[in-house]
């Protein structure tokens, strides 16, 4: 008999994840978009490095405030290109005004042919004004001062009843060498008093509180820039991790080949045991591959190895070894026989003898 025991899952509302959800992970991405991704990293990392050189006068209030950094190559042409992008909405709106512009002057020309609010028809008309007009509008008695047309002869008269279009007389004084060997003296006083003074306040010891506000602008500096330096190693480590995955899509592709070239000589180099002995040869070389793939790839991504290093690594060292293989099996060597390394250490040993590194043997 068999039993069969059945759950009812239905309650739980499980559903096939979207699709959506992971297309932004880098394992399901292509070439052309993991060069994207590569790009807007590289780009943040540029952008943060850029940021910190800008905003570098604002980390020290005192010390070295007119000093200038020379911004590096890559970060100076990033800057030009981002201010490039940034200037484009304004410059789309400089072209916008100069299109709009000649209707606005139409406008204008139109509204000035209106007659005025509260200016009189001469006025509207552009007529001359009477300044007999004027002064009849002005009474005396509006005032207890009368009022006065303002002209070039009356404004005239009114400054010279004021005394101010009189020349002020110069006074020519004369000073004997006493008096001016007492005020350079007084003078110097002064000047070693006000230096005396400046070095007081510089040689003072620190208040509690000046000390404590140092410290806190230092703290505060330190924080900043841990910040910024943590944020450039973030997107650098992430650069990389994008970086092997793009190498890593061509490396699987070509490991396929090398391990063709490792397996094919196999079944004709070695004659004994069948298809198992060459089966587990071809398995030892790709748990080799394997562990050396991952500790590249491990070191490449840590920044320890470059990264076509890391993750190239194993193939190039399969693919010697595959032409090894290949080259041994077209002289029909016998690379997996006892005999074989037999011979080899005679000949290496045969060698050392003759180079006077080994002894022959007496008897």
């Amino acid at each position: 008999t068999k039993t069969q025991v059945v759950f009812d899952l239905s309650s739980f509302q499980l559903q096939t994840t979207d699709k959506k959800w992971f297309q932004g992970n880098r394992i399901m991405r292509n070439l052309r978009e993991l060069t994207e991704d590569m790009d807007s990293l590289d780009a943040e990392v540029l952008d943060q490095r850029l940021n910190y050189y800008l905003t570098k006068p604002t980390y020290f209030t005192f010390y070295a405030t007119g000093d200038s950094l020379v911004l590096p190559q890559e970060i100076y042409a990033y800057k030009l290109v981002r201010d490039s992008i940034n200037r484009l909405p304004h410059v789309a709106n400089e072209i916008l005004k100069k299109t709009i512009l000649p209707a606005d002057k139409s406008l204008t020309v139109a509204d000035s042919l209106k007659p005025k609010v509260g200016l009189t028809q001469n006025e509207a008309n552009g007529s001359p004004i009477n300044l007999d007009t004027v002064r009849k509008k002005v009474s005396p008695g509006d005032s207890t001062k009368p009022h006065r047309l303002i002209t070039k002869k009356t404004a005239f008269t009114i400054r010279k009843e004021k005394g101010e279009g009189k020349i002020p007389e110069k006074k020519v004084m004369l000073m004997d060498s006493g008096s001016v060997v007492e005020r350079a003296i007084a003078q110097a006083r002064l000047d070693s008093s006000r230096t005396a003074k400046i070095d007081s306040i510089f040689m003072r010891s620190p208040t509690r509180d000046q000390l404590q506000g140092a410290t806190n602008a230092a703290r505060q500096i330190k924080s900043q820039v841990q910040n910024s330096i943590g944020s450039i190693d973030t997107y650098q480590k992430e650069f990389l991790v994008f970086e092997v995955q793009w190498h890593k899509i061509l490396a699987s592709s070509f490991a396929c080949i090398t391990m063709f070239l490792i397996g094919a000589p196999l079944g004709a180099i070695i004659k004994k045991g069948g298809l198992g002995v060459p089966f587990l040869v071809s398995i030892f070389f790709f748990i080799v591959y394997y562990v050396i793939t991952m500790q590249g790839e491990k070191l490449a991504k840590r920044g320890s190895l470059d990264v076509v290093a890391g993750v190239w690594m194993a193939d190039f060292i399969l693919l010697v070894i595959g032409l090894v293989f290949l080259r041994q099996a077209r002289v029909d060597a016998r690379f997996f026989e006892a005999d074989f390394y037999s011979v080899v250490m005679d000949k290496v040993k045969r060698w050392l003898m003759s180079r006077g590194y080994l002894k022959a043997k007496s008897g």
